[in-house]
């Protein structure tokens, strides 16, 4: 058995193929070699398979990985002839990011958003170094984030994201956009959600003009101030017939 392909057929014996990750993949299949001995023929196809021996940390020689490229023939009277090679994969190429957005916004109350990346030879560390901007508000701010990349031969890729934190207004509890004839005093409480605290409620209320079938109509409107001065408002309909 003899290889055809120019890479394999150019090695010594014994001689380690030294190949990218990335040039890996796809290269060599069972076309590779082809049968030299007439006695060799009359047996089934030529299986071709490709193991992994060791993963490495690239502190020997900068390599990877170590890969046993196998082809064997079994003949029709059961006779094996095998090849073998063995490769030493390095690994030159950085990681890449997965849909990496460089400028972000998010409520106080939502996470930091999570950074992936992807390595042509194996798992990456990502890690992050967060400079904070301060804003008119504790709650609403920026986040000038340094992200980088690390794949285990140490190359990296680094990038540099934008974070807006913004203030988000409290939310209302306890008003009933539209009633008939009561004019009782709901409970209603706010609540901020950057702060984590209640905040207080005002209510105006008043007569509107706007003519009626069902009578006369008085608008309530309740108001809550959040710690960043954001504000949310609600309105209650009373129809008192």
């Amino acid at each position: 058995m003899v290889f055809t392909n120019p890479t394999l057929a150019a090695l010594e014996p014994d001689e380690v193929l030294v190949m990218d990750c990335e040039t890996l993949s796809g290269q060599f299949s069972a076309s590779d070699v082809r049968l030299d001995d007439p006695c060799l023929s009359g047996g089934g196809p030529v299986v071709f398979t490709e193991r992994l021996v060791e993963t490495l940390d690239c502190s020997i020689g900068g390599v990877a990985a170590v890969i046993e490229l196998r082809w064997e023939y079994t003949n029709i009277c059961g006779n094996v002839s095998a090849r073998t090679v063995t490769v030493h994969m390095m690994d030159e190429t950085s990681p890449v990011f997965v849909d990496f957005l460089p400028e972000v916004s998010i409520g106080c109350n939502e996470d930091l958003p999570k950074i992936n990346a992807t390595d042509n030879c194996g798992e990456v560390a990502v890690t992050t170094i967060d400079n904070i901007i301060p804003g008119d508000c504790e709650y609403q701010y920026d986040i000038l984030r340094l992200v980088t990349a690390t794949d285990p031969c140490g190359n990296n890729a680094t990038r540099q994201q934008m974070i807006h934190v913004n203030s988000i207004a409290p939310i209302i509890s306890g008003v009933e956009e539209g009633i008939c004839d009561d004019l009782s005093i709901p409970v209603v409480t706010a609540y901020d959600p950057c702060a984590e605290e209640a905040v207080a409620v005002t209510m105006q209320q008043d007569t509107l003009t706007t003519p009626c079938p069902g009578g006369m109509v008085i608008e309530r409107t309740w108001t809550a101030i959040g710690s960043c001065g954001t504000v949310t408002v609600m309105h209650q309909r009373i129809i008192m017939e």
